[in-house]
């Protein structure tokens, strides 16, 4: 598949909003009609061994991508809905893994520690867990910059609110893909800001409410907003005029992760005239189509964490001596070398 198409000069991608990339002399194939590739290919599915060894799939993931002092390395973390690992725990599961695609068209499954290693949220209502990965080589897997994540301070920005549209890309847990993961993409409008906090048994916690039908597999999965080019907010609209050719930019920031629905219960009950052939009455699930999202703001409350720096400055100090090594006793450096200049005797 054709990644790239030839442009005269240099191409500057700003769909990601707050990460854009500049390409010279070419661009993305899907520049100009749909999501970027990172988001696609950013996703991860998450599942548990069963039985006969089988993997049997029930979350999402999704990694991002942290700088550090050094412009070309950044640490990475898989992000992922908290329930999810506490559903594997409670169904007695030792053993977590991901499943990730590689560059040759065909996937892995990495273990994934279910106790250590992962970062929570203080508030225990809050439902995402943050795990500090490294990239395996030969992953086709790409990351979302912490830049492109839609904070409060970019929604207030670019003036994010009730109407814009949505999408979640994650797992549909009846096509997991059978050679690669498959994700796939749903799509809703914001239906309710998180402005005010829902109630729990184990707290209260901010969540967007999306117009958007939620199912299991989906849960962990990554929300971006769609800002339109028509969008004449603040940073959403650019124009460019030149000879009579206007061209166009959209925007998108990750702003959520999906953590549950609610479902409705629905009885069909016969007519009274049949009812002794149908005594047993159907009860099925409805799903009122609203998603419950947490804010990008919780994961960025981790990444900015005390524990999350400590990882970023043990890292930044690996990765200082790997590349700049500090010189020690043992290395003699050469001094410059001089010419002795003979004295001249002074002359009787």
């Amino acid at each position: 598949m054709t990644t790239t198409v030839p442009y005269d000069g240099v191409y500057c991608d700003e769909r990601m909003g707050g990460a854009p990339k500049s390409y010279l002399a070419c661009k993305p194939a899907n520049a100009d009609m749909r999501i970027p590739d990172e988001y696609l290919d950013g996703v991860c599915f998450i599942c548990v061994r069963g039985i006969d060894d089988a993997f049997e799939f029930f979350g999402t993931g999704f990694f991002v991508s942290v700088p550090t002092s050094w412009p070309m390395f950044r640490i990475f973390c898989l992000v992922t809905a908290k329930h999810i690992i506490d559903k594997a725990k409670e169904a007695g599961h030792d053993e977590l893994f991901v499943r990730m695609n590689l560059e040759g068209g065909s996937s892995i499954y990495h273990e994934l520690p279910i106790n250590d290693g992962w970062l929570y949220p203080k508030n225990r209502a809050v439902d995402v867990a943050v795990l500090p990965v490294p990239m395996i080589p030969g992953l086709k897997h790409k990351s979302i910059p912490v830049e492109n994540l839609g904070s409060a301070e970019v929604i207030q920005k670019e003036n994010i609110g009730i109407g814009d549209d949505v999408f979640a890309i994650g797992l549909f847990t009846r096509k997991w893909g059978k050679h690669k993961i498959t994700p796939i993409m749903r799509t809703g409008v914001i239906a309710a800001m998180p402005d005010e906090p829902f109630e729990t048994d184990e707290g209260e916690h901010n969540s967007y409410l999306i117009e958007l039908r939620s199912i299991g597999g989906i849960s962990g999965s990554p929300v971006f907003v769609n800002l339109d080019f028509w969008r004449l907010g603040p940073n959403t609209f650019q124009a460019k005029v030149n000879l009579g050719e206007i061209t166009l930019r959209w925007k998108m920031y990750l702003i959520g992760v999906i953590r549950s629905h609610w479902d409705l219960e629905k009885e069909n009950i016969a007519p009274s005239d049949f009812i002794a052939a149908t005594e047993n009455k159907e009860i099925e699930k409805l799903n009122t189509g609203i998603a419950v999202v947490t804010p990008i703001d919780e994961v960025l409350t981790i990444i900015n964490g005390e524990e999350m720096r400590k990882i970023r400055r043990e890292a930044e100090t690996k990765f200082r001596k790997a590349y700049q090594p500090e010189p020690t006793e043992d290395i003699s450096i050469p001094q410059k070398s001089r010419k002795k200049r003979r004295k001249s005797k002074p002359k009787k």
